[in-house]
């Protein structure tokens, strides 16, 4: 009992699949292992101690196909500003259009809803050449932050919804395009209400008349 020797304890940790220094002369192979420990009783006597813990199953990986996807038309609302505003959404369409920054989607058929006052298209800004994976006619299912934008440049323009800093998933290609939507002369007439168009905002939009020039806006007329 008094010549007892001390014990030592050392435990070393380490990340799973990470191996594991054992000490040199032990005629051990080194293996893999969550956790080794070992206690030293004395210089002539070593007792080794390994606890081995099975590695835990990998989650599965988050299916983006089954994250429930919020209608391009909820996104818009029936007002000038987006209801979602400041909040990262998930929204599928077919790509419209492209632009030097980013692309339109509208509504497939089948997937708007009866509202007059909300649209069915939302641009999606990539702030540069979109990819490939936002080819017209591609039915995309874009996850991102939908924004109310201002340039400052033009600081009292109405303000667009868009979708940015979006990631993609393509679901299909060579889709129809959504038909244009055809305003009334109404909506049109210098007399209406500023907002008249939101409605339309980032749909295809038609006419059925000749429209005439009035007059350029910032390269727009």
């Amino acid at each position: 009992e008094g010549s007892r020797v001390p014990w030592v304890r050392r435990v070393v940790r380490i990340r799973h699949g990470h191996a594991v220094p054992l000490p040199s002369g032990l005629g051990l192979t080194p293996g893999k292992f969550d956790m080794t420990q070992f206690r030293l009783a004395a210089p002539a006597m070593l007792s080794l101690a390994l606890v081995v813990t099975m590695p835990l199953a990998a989650a599965p990986p988050v299916d983006r196909a089954e994250a429930v996807a919020t209608p391009i038309h909820a996104i818009q609302g029936s007002g000038l500003a987006s209801p979602l505003a400041g909040s990262t959404v998930v929204t599928e369409g077919i790509v419209t259009a492209r632009t030097a920054d980013g692309f339109f989607l509208q509504s497939a058929v089948g997937t708007q809803d009866n509202d007059p006052a909300t649209s069915q298209g939302l641009f999606v800004f990539t702030g540069a050449a979109p990819s490939g994976q936002a080819a017209v006619g591609n039915r995309v299912r874009a996850t991102g932050l939908v924004e109310e934008y201002i340039p400052a440049g033009n600081p009292h323009q109405m303000p667009l919804t868009r979708l940015a800093n979006a990631t993609l998933e393509v679901l299909s290609s060579g889709n129809p395009l959504p038909q244009y939507a055809i305003p009334d002369r109404a909506e049109l007439s210098p007399d209406s209400d500023a907002d008249a168009l939101e409605r339309y905002e980032g749909m295809r939009f038609g006419f059925i008349e000749t429209m005439q020039v009035v007059g350029p806006v910032e390269g727009d007329y």
